[in-house]
């Protein structure tokens, strides 16, 4: 009935966010890009039947990610109290889910993204993961046994402490599980799995990250291509943005650099020790321009 409620153990994901999210008004943005899929998954078929290892939609997001952050530093960007701060590292956060009794959210690091293959994200992803998974995660383990062991209460304090020993005092927090700039320069999740074709991800406040990415399912949808309408799969990247950092024109940029995932030959190659970001600093950047809604891969 209405108006009776039963008290529940929280997750250590949905204890953090609530001490994390309090009033929503943080100054975010949101879009997403449609993207025709046929060339991209025969490229990761075979790219990882030459290289042995499993690559998905989501590690090729990734890449492409890592490549737009090294072509345009300028999206690397961290706000604290009204300045800005440019990362010098490109490190992408990517959420997994963690099986159990109950189904939980952790989250697992990419350092120095940029320098990395297709493959190396693919391998360290999975074995970060399987480290998550397995209870055996040394960076931000303590960190989630905190928020599963103490009340709110003392979880919000410890929040506050942390976003301002992290990021206006730019400490190192590792002891505590927290280390320096803890969620890197982007966040990345794929909901494809669950079959979700749309959602949005909200960016963390502690965090300060500028965009965070979530990669829907792959579906059959209608697709107009040559003037005719034909069944593809189609894709969509939702993303969101922290307008601080992120205005219409690098948003169009970022969405430039997304529909390249279109045909991810011609980007990566099938070279397995090419990182994702090699080249990317001397390439033309890219002018952003109006997309009419009936062309292939328009910011909707």
């Amino acid at each position: 009935m209405p108006g009776n409620y039963k008290r529940m153990k929280p997750t250590s994901f949905m204890a953090m966010a609530s001490q994390m999210w309090v009033h929503p008004n943080q100054p975010t943005v949101y879009g997403s890009v449609e993207i025709e899929m046929t060339k991209a998954l025969d490229y990761l078929k075979r790219y990882s039947e030459k290289h042995g290892v499993h690559v998905t939609v989501t590690h090729l997001v990734i890449g492409i990610l890592a490549r737009y952050l090294k072509k345009y530093p300028e999206a690397n960007v961290k706000c604290e109290a009204g300045k800005f701060y440019r990362r010098e590292d490109i490190d992408i956060f990517v959420l997994v889910s963690v099986p159990g009794n109950k189904e939980d959210v952790a989250g697992v690091m990419l350092r120095n993204c940029d320098k990395m293959s297709l493959a190396d994200i693919a391998a360290r992803l999975r074995g970060k993961a399987g480290e998550v998974k397995r209870g055996k995660d040394d960076t931000y383990g303590k960190t989630r046994n905190i928020f599963a062991k103490y009340p709110p209460w003392v979880t919000k304090i410890i929040v506050k402490f942390a976003d301002f020993y992290l990021n206006r005092m730019n400490k190192d927090l590792s002891s505590q599980g927290m280390p320096q700039d803890p969620f890197g320069s982007a966040m990345v999740t794929s909901v494809g799995m669950f079959g979700v074709e749309e959602a949005y991800g909200p960016i963390i406040p502690l965090s300060r990250l500028p965009l965070f990415l979530v990669v829907t399912e792959v579906r059959d949808r209608p697709w107009v291509e040559d003037g005719n309408l034909v069944v593809r799969p189609l894709m969509k990247i939702m993303v969101t943005l922290d307008h601080r950092v992120m205005d219409g024109y690098k948003g169009g940029q970022l969405s430039s650099e997304l529909r390249r995932i279109q045909d991810p030959e011609k980007v990566f190659g099938f070279a397995e020790k090419v990182s994702v970001g090699q080249g990317a600093e001397g390439e033309k950047p890219v002018e952003p321009h109006p997309v009419p809604d009936s062309m292939p891969g328009g910011v909707r």
